[in-house]
């Protein structure tokens, strides 16, 4: 253990405080865009020098040697590769069902009757109101509107006996795909959203890409990228000796004094 903590402290004392930066956000994030923003790397480059940042020789080495210190072994990378490659946008939506307004054709002859029905009951309800003189005027020019349009559809309706027109029709059932976190978050698969976004058609999600970081880490792991994740129980790669010892508690408590030691410009780990 204490090989290990020499080696990262001497891998992170190379490395310009800004540089350590993002070498422990990589390893918290393992995506090199999020990790160079941490860094505070320009949010408009941060893609590129993520990219450019993990070609380094020394940062790679740092990278291998805070890894080593947490104590992700082969078989952790490839749980977490699994599990990115493996999930489903069904996990992050839910089904939701809405009615949509359908039109259907009817005869002319049929709006002509709607219309003069409106136009008898407005009339008989004027009769039993009393209108002031905004109101009156209101009710004139909306009959006369109807009347209009009776004499627009019996023209119509003259010139073609077939006329037909456009009403509204039954409601339709039907189904889209909601944005759901909460049942993300009841799943536990919120980490695997890249980011979140408004658009024209409401909110859209983009998942985390699983041939990128962990490809990349799986390879300074000396591990092969195309891990064979259904060996029938097979272990897919041996774990280190040593660090197989630790607990998850353990490597978590060694990552946080890594942290601490960075802060500190490379003391003692």
């Amino acid at each position: 253990m204490s090989e290990q903590s020499d080696a990262a402290k001497k891998a992170l004392k190379v490395l310009s405080p800004q540089r350590r930066k993002f070498v422990e956000a990589f390893c918290l994030c393992l995506n090199g865009a999020k990790a160079a923003r941490t860094a505070g790397y320009s949010e408009k480059t941060a893609r590129v020098q993520g990219s450019q940042l993990l070609t380094i020789l020394n940062i790679k080495i740092a990278i291998k040697a805070v890894l080593d210190i947490a104590g992700m072994d082969p078989e952790e990378i490839a749980a977490r590769w699994d599990r990115i490659a493996r999930v489903d946008l069904s996990d992050f939506y839910t089904k939701v069902e809405y009615e949509e307004k359908t039109k259907v054709l009817r005869p002319v002859l049929e709006r002509i009757a709607e219309l003069e029905y409106e136009v008898d009951f407005e009339e008989r309800v004027a009769k039993r109101q009393t209108l002031d003189e905004d109101d009156a005027e209101r009710h004139y020019y909306s009959q006369q509107r109807r009347r209009n349009d009776i004499i627009r559809c019996q023209v119509e309706l003259e010139m073609n006996p077939a006329a037909t027109y456009q009403a509204e029709g039954p409601p339709v059932k039907k189904y889209r795909m909601s944005l759901d976190l909460v049942k993300a978050e009841e799943l536990g698969v919120l980490d695997l959203i890249k980011s979140i976004s408004e658009g024209r058609n409401g909110t859209g999600i983009t998942l985390r890409d699983p041939d990128a970081a962990l490809d990349n880490l799986a390879k300074w792991r000396g591990m092969t990228t195309k891990l064979d994740i259904t060996s029938l129980g097979q272990s897919i790669a041996p774990a280190p000796a040593v660090l197989g010892l630790f607990t998850l508690e353990e490597k978590k408590a060694m990552l946080a004094r890594l942290r601490l030691a960075q802060q500190e410009g490379g003391a003692d780990v």
